[in-house]
């Protein structure tokens, strides 16, 4: 909880205010979870991305999506620096890595890049006026049969899927 506070926070500094979308691309750790939820605190809409994509379908997922910006883990970051010249809109690129030392990575001069680390902020967490109703999550298809499209996840449906987890186990 304190963790995805302070995550929560830091996200409100890079000027990400409640509605705004945020890509994450990462594998199954803590700090995705802290992510996770410290996006859904913050009001910013949590847009998924598979791992495993690439190219053309992570520039769709990515401008369909309308991300303001993109958490990733680092081995992510030359994929997602690929297709960043077809992404407008997209300001932040947050890395999430293992190693110290230097971020440095060749993006467009318009992307600003943070590490994860940064986002672990002392500043109160924000408080947005959320509804039920609210979106909280963008998931894609996998594009079967054409682009992946974008299903919109309320924070309700959310909610009612843990509840019906927990039930079930």
């Amino acid at each position: 909880d304190h963790r995805s506070d302070r995550t929560a926070a830091g996200l409100a500094a890079l000027g990400l205010a409640p509605g705004d979308h945020a890509a994450l691309m990462m594998k199954n750790t803590l700090a995705n979870v802290d992510t996770w939820f410290g996006l859904s605190k913050a009001g910013v809409v949590e847009l998924s991305v598979h791992n495993a994509a690439r190219g053309n379908v992570l520039q769709h997922v990515l401008d369909h999506g309308d991300a303001k910006a993109i958490i990733c883990d680092e081995e992510f970051l030359p994929a997602v620096a690929s297709v960043l010249d077809r992404v407008p809109h997209l300001e932040h690129v947050v890395v999430h890595r293992e190693t110290e030392g230097a971020l440095d990575h060749d993006l467009p001069g318009r992307i600003a890049l943070h590490d994860h680390a940064s986002l672990y902020s002392d500043a109160p967490p924000p408080n947005p006026d959320l509804s039920r109703q609210d979106i909280g999550a963008i998931l894609h298809t996998s594009g079967t049969t054409g682009p992946p499209k974008g299903a919109l996840i309320s924070h309700e449906s959310a909610l009612h899927v843990t509840r019906h987890l927990v039930w079930l186990m």
